[in-house]
């Protein structure tokens, strides 16, 4: 249970990108109806039975509805298949999901804009299904200037504020990062050793 140290951290990161390097990758940028996402995924499991399946879904909202299904309904069908997949197969599902736009509501500017779970779309599904939920911040992208954490602040320009804000197995609080969209690099800052705007959980 206590934080990796620097060194540690950077040694598995540099082992499980080795590992990630070897191992097969599929994309499908067709639009699929759930019914078939979870087909897909269950005959890649009867193929690969040794191999742990990773479905990424980009994002809740691009799936292709039943007739007259809501985006409601097609969000917590969405979630319903992941939670039997992973316990028929054991897989990990990643959903990305939208934020409404009440994020940027006037009264939230005290609180840096910072996303809740409730911010979610449909998130009352999303938030009961789901072990781990990540809310991603850019705070100058709403022209904060200064991102307040504890005591002090933080320059926001080209800041990440991921939000760990469901934790099931785990720690609950906010990450630093500093970002770098033209290279695609995202580098942790150094924030109180751990990284974690507030006490760990």
């Amino acid at each position: 249970d206590k934080p990796l140290s620097p060194e540690l951290f950077e040694k598995f990161i540099n082992t499980t990108k080795n590992k990630l390097k070897k191992r097969n990758r599929y994309f499908i940028d067709v639009p699929r109806k759930v019914t078939e996402m979870e087909r897909l995924a269950l005959d890649f499991h009867n193929k690969f039975p040794n191999a742990h399946l990773i479905m990424d879904i980009d994002h809740t909202l691009l799936s292709r509805k039943k007739g007259t299904e809501s985006n409601e309904e097609l969000v917590q069908e969405t979630s319903k298949m992941c939670l039997r997949l992973k316990k028929s197969i054991r897989n990990t599902n990643i959903i990305l999901s939208q934020l409404s736009r009440s994020v940027e509501s006037p009264e939230r500017a005290r609180d840096f804009y910072d996303p809740r779970v409730s911010d979610l779309v449909w998130s009352s599904e999303l938030e009961h299904d789901a072990d781990t939920i990540i809310l991603l911040h850019q705070p100058f992208r709403l022209n904060v200037k200064m991102y307040k954490v504890g005591d002090q602040s933080i320059n926001a320009e080209d800041l990440l504020v991921a939000i760990v804000a469901k934790n099931r197995d785990g720690a609950i609080g906010t990450l630093l990062f500093d970002i770098d969209l033209a290279i695609n690099k995202i580098v942790e800052k150094n924030f109180n050793k751990t990284g974690f705007k507030a006490p760990l959980k």
